[in-house]
């Protein structure tokens, strides 16, 4: 109905404002809607044939009389087939046709006190995207024993000479008209022996995860050119003199990493921070946009990674140095294989192996900030790495687990005009069939009685690892989904996304139990790992959202006993009672079997769990009362 305001309403949903009201539309070969709606009614027909010919086999079976009552009963709700629809649209639609259908699904933007603006995408963690950011970093400070990085504290608590000083000043771009050589960091190099122990450490505690300079061509392009003669203690560096200095970077972020796992360093923190400042002053002897090489990729590789281990609050400075690191990159071509330029094998292997490095990162760092990743598969011909020794290690797997399901799964989450529901479970059943090597598997499974954690503590957090990279990529394909079926006033088993909420239930089992199985064989290094607490964090948001939303589903009861198994571990490590209040919802809605929602609101009261499904939100965080005045 035309409501006589030109353009009208009917004339912009039907995408011919520009004509109104007098104007005329020309003929064209078909109309994109409407084989958008007949495309929709296609895959609806096919899912009710397929599911009458499940109802029919099913009821012809002999061998429980009961079956044709029970199978009646799981029918598909007839709303709930309808509205996969605009999911589903076609791909030939175009994008002001499908926008509405899926902005659901935008995710949030925070808004500070003073315009700040922060995006947290449909996928981003459940404590990435928390209302309440700066209470939940405090909380995971108090978990995890680290104090907060003091601002400036390289600047003002580490007494380093005015060169250095300035130096820091150009980081993270570098100097142009090097006022600085490398000879300005001669007497902040230990001794050979003491650098050795330090490297030990460094590749014994800090490469479980990622490895991007493996420790035989540390010691060949590095260590070599920094200690040139085996029989003299002192380093020399007038190798570095001729080339580019950020070897000197890459040696002193080393160090950094190691010092933290050095039990005969009383103040760690403050030895690690001067290490730091020295990785970043020597990084800034030579200007990025200039004299990027390899050693500059793997410093701000390393970089970023000291900041996630280091700094709780370092998310978006993470974020922009990840991008720098993505385009220094691309800068020397890595994303190309290098075989055909004539390089030696081991430069062509430590290329490989510093992409596909990068390339995990930053599948990652996507899916937890739910922001589209820098690099893509479909970009690089770069083989994999070459698998050393009879084994396939965690890094070989990892890096074949990204490209092969890492990467399909972001294409799905990440694409402005949705894909079908179908092709995310075939996604699904892609990640499930990805084989783990024997020694990586953890006792996890309802099959796996044979399985054990590692004595080893490095091969043992690898075994974590595993599970979690695993399941908390099925988390993040399935947790849009889980929430639309849960929030149905239905059984969210019967929802058409039914699929959904078994395997974010079962992922977030799985979660909990890697994190208690290794935090009983290796309590330490488990109990100090973000990367897992944030997992299991998740993993309870989706289990005490079950229960609030669906109190009378069939898993209900044990997702509740999980949540109130699984809540106490973390108060018993941390004053802060963050999932007090979703055990409370759980256990009142589970008491009446009514669901134990929060009206909706706006703000930073909004109900904490509207995140699972990505909703859109616009945030305006209360000030963080722990900051200084």
């Amino acid at each position: 109905k035309c409501d006589r305001v030109f353009p009208c309403q009917s004339c912009i949903r039907r995408g011919c404002a520009d004509i109104c009201p007098d104007g005329t539309m020309a003929p064209v070969k078909g109309n994109k809607v409407l084989e958008a709606h007949a495309g929709n009614l296609e895959e609806q027909i096919k899912m009710l044939q397929q599911r009458v010919r499940e109802l029919e086999q099913q009821l012809v079976e002999p061998r429980n009389t009961s079956l044709p009552q029970r199978v009646l009963s799981n029918r598909y709700p007839l709303d709930a087939l309808i509205a996969p629809s605009s999911e589903a649209a076609s791909s030939d639609a175009s994008p002001g046709e499908t926008v509405s259908d899926i902005s659901v699904g935008l995710g949030s933007l925070s808004i500070g006190e003073e315009g700040q603006v922060r995006y947290h995408g449909e996928t981003a963690s459940s404590e990435a995207s928390h209302f309440n950011y700066y209470v939940f970093s405090i909380y995971f400070q108090e978990l995890l024993h680290t104090p907060e990085r003091a601002p400036e504290f390289a600047e003002t608590a580490l007494n380093l000479p005015p060169e250095i000083m300035e130096l820091l000043k150009f980081f993270p771009m570098g100097q142009r008209e090097y006022l600085y050589t490398p000879s300005t960091f001669n007497g902040f190099l230990p001794l050979r022996p003491r650098a050795l122990d330090l490297i030990d450490l460094y590749y014994e505690h800090s490469t479980w995860f990622y490895d991007p300079l493996p420790r035989q061509d540390f010691m060949e392009t590095i260590f070599a050119v920094l200690y040139p003669d085996e029989d003299n203690n002192l380093p020399n560096l007038e190798l570095v003199e001729d080339g580019c200095p950020h070897i000197l970077a890459v040696f002193f972020m080393l160090l950094a990493y190691a010092i933290r796992h050095d039990p005969d360093t009383s103040d760690i923190q403050t030895l690690s921070a001067h290490y730091i400042a020295l990785a970043k002053a020597s990084y800034s002897l030579a200007c990025i946009a200039n004299d990027v090489t390899t050693n500059s990729v793997t410093f701000l590789f390393l970089y970023n990674q000291l900041l996630y281990v280091s700094d709780r609050n370092s998310t978006e400075e993470r974020w922009f140095m990840s991008g720098l690191a993505n385009r220094a990159a691309q800068t020397i071509g890595l994303q190309r294989d290098s075989s055909k330029w004539n390089l030696s094998k081991s430069q062509i292997q430590c290329r490989r192996v510093l992409l596909f490095e990068m390339f995990l990162h930053d599948c990652w760092q996507s899916l937890v900030l739910g922001r589209a990743p820098a690099l893509l598969i479909q970009h690089t011909d770069c083989r994999f790495p070459d698998i050393i020794g009879n084994q396939v290690s965690f890094h070989d797997w990892a890096w074949r687990f990204a490209a092969s399901c890492l990467s399909p799964a972001i294409e799905h989450i990440f694409t402005t005009i949705p894909m079908s529901y179908h092709t995310l479970l075939e996604i699904d059943k892609g990640i499930r069939k990805f084989p783990i090597p024997a020694h990586l598997r953890a006792p996890v499974h309802a099959d796996g009685a044979d399985l054990s954690w590692s004595t080893n503590q490095q091969l043992a957090m690898q075994q974590c690892c595993t599970v979690t990279i695993k399941e908390s990529t099925l988390l993040s394909i399935h947790r849009s989904y889980f929430a639309a079926a849960a929030s149905q006033n239905v059984d969210p088993l019967k929802h058409i996304y039914g699929p959904s909420v078994l395997a974010a239930y079962r992922s977030a089992n799985k979660l909990i139990a890697s994190m208690n199985g290794l935090m009983d064989a290796h309590p330490e290094p488990a109990g100090s790992c973000w990367f897992f607490w944030s997992g299991v964090f998740s993993a309870c948001i989706v289990l005490g959202a079950l229960v609030v939303e669906a109190p009378t589903c069939s898993l209900a009861t044990d997702a509740l006993a999980k949540l109130e198994e699984t809540v106490p571990f973390f108060q018993e490590r941390s004053q802060g009672a963050m999932l007090d209040k979703l055990l409370q919802r759980a256990q009142a809605a589970f008491k009446t079997g009514k669901s134990y929602r929060k009206p909706p609101q706006d703000g930073a009261e909004a109900d904490e769990l509207a995140i699972l499904g990505g909703r859109h939100a616009v945030i305006q965080p209360k000030p963080n009362p722990y900051a200084a005045p």
